[in-house]
């Protein structure tokens, strides 16, 4: 019992992804997730809160977030890590 109390479900799991904006405007949304698709980085854009974020990957750990955000940083995109 203890174990599970101290350690999420597999469906609780705690995910990182990398930000690299949020706009009001869709199209500005848009054209950056197309900008990163081209460049083969696996972008979405999630919706909440009026904004339209957009998003790179979808990692298990911390590590593999950071590993992406330093190729985005790389390539000249504004990054934070978000869960």
């Amino acid at each position: 019992i203890l174990d599970t109390l101290n350690h999420p479900a597999p469906e609780e799991a705690v995910r990182y992804s990398v930000q690299t904006g949020a706009y009001r405007n869709r199209r500005y949304a848009q054209a950056l997730l197309e900008e990163l698709l081209e460049m083969d980085f696996p972008a979405r854009i999630e919706m909440g809160d009026g904004y339209y974020r957009v998003r790179v990957g979808n990692f298990e750990t911390l590590n593999e977030a950071t590993a992406m955000e330093q190729r985005l940083k790389r390539a000249g995109y504004p990054t934070v890590i978000v869960t």
